[in-house]
């Protein structure tokens, strides 16, 4: 229970950082302020946790960038920086990026595709303290 705690604070402490960090590939998809309608649990965070990561108490990071369809949903992502390298943070985070879903960007009132956000996960073990 300690380990999901100090996930989901690892998780909730990088929020504001998404928020700050959202961009897209298009000057005209830019979604700057996200509008998150769900977020990743501590059972979700803990299910991606790479196994071998947690087992030697090692912690990563990674931003992966998504396109936001029309229903909130994240799809297509890719991992855009990990760290460290090679420790399966990266593929990590596109599983988290599956609990994910925001309010989409609408044209003319009607929610359409469109938008690229960038998203940075933080993998904190309990034992990094």
């Amino acid at each position: 229970m300690a380990m999901l705690s100090m996930l989901l604070a690892a998780l909730l402490q990088g929020s504001p950082e998404a928020n700050e960090q959202v961009s897209a590939v298009a000057p005209a998809l830019v979604t700057t302020q996200p509008e998150w309608r769900r977020r990743p649990t501590w059972a979700d965070i803990d299910r991606a946790y790479p196994r071998s990561a947690k087992r030697r108490g090692l912690s990563g990071a990674a931003i992966i960038a998504c396109r936001v369809k029309k229903d909130g949903l994240l799809a297509d992502c890719a991992v855009a920086e990990e760290h460290p390298p090679r420790e399966g943070f990266g593929k990590a985070a596109i599983k988290v990026s599956e609990a994910f879903e925001m309010r989409p960007q609408t044209k003319n009132g009607a929610p359409v595709d469109g938008g690229t956000v960038r998203i940075p996960i933080r993998f904190l073990h309990p034992n990094a303290r």
